[in-house]
């Protein structure tokens, strides 16, 4: 490679050095892969042998796109959470193994609107949803070493991640442009924030400007014109191939665009661990707020019963939680997948959980912990 940079179409030719490493036969989910470069990174993955779950929101463009590269369609609203779960539950029934993630769904929504869980659909599809997706998988995903890839943009730039505003009730509007900035620096951050709790290979990037449906460039009077002086989708692809089968001369979390070096463009909020951690604990909230409330009123009781601490990682800052019993990922994840009905027991008499607590001590967990050298295995907050 040259430098820590990933190979895009346009630098193929331009003598780059070979790729640190490239990988064979994965097992990739790509979701926005109906259409733009989602399309065209599944077919170029496929071209190379990997076998890709292609995952969109119309039927028949996802099954068009499936039955072209040979992959299994997987169909899913991202306005709906309860599909997003119910998609995750798909795919960990149908894959014992998951290589790759490519959290590429999302876009412009030029008119403001709320979805049915009453957050701002520009934020639930690009970011809230590719983040429940991406907890409901992550131990599957923590079991096969896999790679997630976020799709941002330079418009990262354009507006501040507001944890106390994520539905931009107060900031202007214009045509959507602000809230997706908001939401791709977002996806920038969540990135940085995997890296910082796993120890798995998570990037974003920059496509460039691409002649897509999200543009609405493929369908003016002037595509062929733009055509000329914009990306194609397999040029702006080509990135997000790159990151998920070759390995970056560079840290996991890092921010890459087509042309430059990693994280040149983020913004600064994106490169600040506090804000990566401040919207976690929203997205976490956000995800389920019974559950959140509910693991608060455990942490607040037993912490008084002294059965477990919440710390604080002296190097990071970052706040855990440490139990009695080694807390894995699944068993977290578990927790989130209560129903309604266990939180508010929980919420009445934390001391209810103890029985949950009992069932993570005695289950194997190796590598499947949320945690960093030093910290007393325990969960991140």
């Amino acid at each position: 490679m040259n430098g820590s940079r990933i190979p895009d179409e346009d630098s193929k030719s331009a003598g780059t050095d070979a790729p640190i490493e490239q990988t064979e036969g994965m097992r990739i989910i790509i979701t926005g892969a109906s259409s733009g470069i989602g399309r065209a990174a599944a077919i170029e993955l496929a071209k190379r042998g990997h076998d890709i779950a292609v995952v969109g929101r119309t039927v028949d463009r996802v099954r068009e796109v499936a039955a072209e590269v040979g992959g299994d369609p997987f169909i899913a609203d991202f306005d709906s959470l309860a599909a997003v779960r119910e998609l995750g539950a798909e795919l960990l029934a149908a894959y014992p193994k998951i290589d790759g993630l490519a959290n590429n769904a999302g876009g412009v929504i030029a008119t403001r609107a709320l979805t049915n869980d009453r957050h701002e659909r520009t934020w639930q599809s690009n970011v809230l949803a590719p983040f429940v997706l991406t907890q409901v998988l992550l131990p599957r995903l923590l079991a096969s070493d896999a790679r997630i890839v976020f799709t941002s943009s330079s418009g990262n730039k354009l507006e501040n991640v507001d944890v106390a505003d994520p539905n931009h009730d107060r900031g202007r509007w214009m045509r959507g442009f602000p809230a997706y900035g908001q939401a791709k620096r977002a996806d920038l951050m969540l990135a940085k924030e995997y890296a910082r709790r796993t120890p798995l290979h998570v990037y974003s990037f920059h496509p460039g400007a691409v002649a897509t449906r999200f543009g609405g460039f493929d369908s003016t009077p002037l595509a062929p014109l733009i055509r000329r002086v914009i990306r194609t989708p397999e040029q702006g692809a080509a990135l997000l191939v790159g990151l998920l089968t070759e390995t970056p001369d560079a840290p996991s979390g890092s921010y890459f665009t087509a042309w430059d070096k990693p994280d040149r463009g983020a913004a600064k909020q994106a490169l600040d661990p506090a804000e990566g951690a401040k919207l976690w604990e929203l997205l976490e909230q956000q995800r389920s707020v019974f559950a959140w409330r509910a693991m608060k009123r455990v942490d607040e009781y037993f912490s008084r019963e002294e059965r477990f601490s919440l710390g604080v990682d002296d190097a990071s800052g970052q706040h855990y939680l440490s139990f009695p019993v080694t807390i894995g990922v699944a068993d977290y994840e578990e927790f989130y997948a209560l129903d309604d009905a266990r939180y508010r027991d929980y919420l009445e008499d934390p001391s209810r959980a103890l029985p949950f607590l009992a069932e993570c001590r005695n289950r194997e967990h190796d590598e499947l912990l949320l945690q960093k050298p030093g910290w007393n295995r325990g969960i991140p907050m």
